[in-house]
């Protein structure tokens, strides 16, 4: 019921601190079986056009990958983050995205 509540607010357009809250919170609950349910809104937050909302994912994919490196799903968030490197014009974004595919 909760993880409901966080996706809702990760999706929430009024406020990009929502958004980044709701994506850090729901990345630390390191729970391998909720990975399925946090993908989308991290492949949202990481196409956010708020920055920090992005710095936030950025982070959080590598909190994933730790949990379950394996995952078909985390895999592809770790492609998202190196496609991300690539287009990414913020330079706090793009040091957070460098060192967390480290």
């Amino acid at each position: 019921m909760s993880i409901n509540l966080f996706r809702k607010d990760a999706s929430n357009k009024a406020n990009p601190i929502i958004r980044a809250l709701a994506v850090r919170t729901m990345s630390s609950l390191r729970v391998p079986k909720l990975n399925e349910y946090l993908v989308e809104p991290l492949k949202a937050a990481l196409n956010d056009e708020d920055p920090y909302v992005r710095k936030t994912a950025v982070l959080s994919v590598s909190k994933i990958f730790e949990i379950a490196p394996e995952d078909p799903e985390t895999l592809n968030l770790v492609s998202s983050l190196e496609n991300l490197v690539i287009k990414e014009p913020n330079a706090l974004v793009l040091a957070n995205a460098i060192a967390s595919l480290e």
